[in-house]
């Protein structure tokens, strides 16, 4: 796969999820992460690095990692596989977390 993209979220970089009864809640990506069960017990990452590209003006997230250590948290699951979870990590980063103003700094 060609041009790929890369956002690097810094530690204390909100994004917002939804949340029940149509509320709003603004979250770190890690801390989201975290609430997930998308990073191991014990894993305490600085800065997480989200990598996507853009097809027919629609943006498709492939994986998430630790930018330092490189260990990889998430990737994009097969249909088959796609839970509830994905949906609310990938919402909230395609909603508001900017990822095509953020190319390639570290947020």
């Amino acid at each position: 796969m060609s041009n790929l993209n890369e956002t690097i979220f810094g530690k204390t970089y909100m994004i917002a999820v939804d949340r029940p009864n149509s509320r709003v809640e603004n979250i770190t990506l890690g801390d989201l992460m975290d609430e997930l069960d998308l990073i191991p017990d014990g894993a305490v990452p600085s800065t997480l690095s989200v990598v996507w590209h853009e097809k027919d003006n629609d943006a498709y997230i492939i994986e998430i990692y630790d930018y330092d250590s490189g260990e990889v948290y998430w990737e994009e699951p097969s249909d088959e596989m796609w839970t509830e979870n994905d949906d609310v990590l990938t919402n909230s980063l395609l909603m508001w977390g900017g990822l095509e103003n953020t190319v390639g700094e570290i947020y």
